[in-house]
C-alpha cells in the first residue's frame, strides 16, 4: 500500500544499488518534504518513498528513493505517481516538473520515461562526479 510518508522512512529504504550513495546522503531530505511511501503489505517494511518540492513558482522537482523489492509493485507505484504528478501539477498550477536520474541507470532511465518524463539535458559531473540526466514532465 501507497501511504502518506512517516518522518524516517527514507532511512529504512533498503535502496537498490544503483541509489545508494545518494540515499546516505538525501535520505534525512525526505523528512522535510511532501511525501508517500509505499509499504509492503505482509512485513510492514517500506520499499520505497516518493517525494517533491517546489524549485520555483511553476516547477517542482520529485525525488524517489527505491528498493529493488519495490519493482514487484511496479504497476501500483506507476497508477498512484501518473496520478499524483497530475493532481499536484494541476493544484499548484505547475507548468513542469523535473526529476534527475543516474546516467546508465536503466531502470531509473525507464521509471522517468513510464511516469511521463522524457529526457532534456545531460548533467555531466552533476553528484559525487557522476554523470547524471535532466528528466521533464509537463502539462
Amino acid at each position: 500500500m501507497i501511504t502518506s510518508y512517516q518522518t524516517g522512512d527514507a532511512q529504512l529504504v533498503i535502496s537498490q544499488k544503483a541509489q545508494r550513495e545518494e540515499a546516505a546522503e538525501f535520505a534525512p531530505f525526505f523528512d522535510d518534504i511532501p511525501a508517500y511511501s509505499l509499504i509492503d503489505d505482509e512485513s510492514g517494511a517500506v520499499l520505497a518513498v516518493f517525494g517533491y518540492r517546489l524549485v520555483t513558482e511553476d516547477t517542482a522537482e520529485c525525488f524517489a528513493l527505491m528498493s529493488e523489492m519495490c519493482m514487484l509493485r511496479l504497476r501500483e507505484m506507476v497508477m498512484f505517481l501518473k496520478q499524483k504528478i497530475s493532481e499536484e501539477m494541476r493544484d499548484l498550477f505547475l507548468r513542469r516538473v523535473i526529476m534527475t536520474v543516474k546516467k546508465n541507470f536503466a531502470a531509473g532511465m525507464k521509471f522517468a520515461k513510464i511516469l511521463g518524463f522524457h529526457l532534456v539535458a545531460e548533467l555531466p559531473d552533476f553528484y559525487l562526479g557522476q554523470d547524471y540526466q535532466l528528466f521533464e514532465r509537463s502539462e
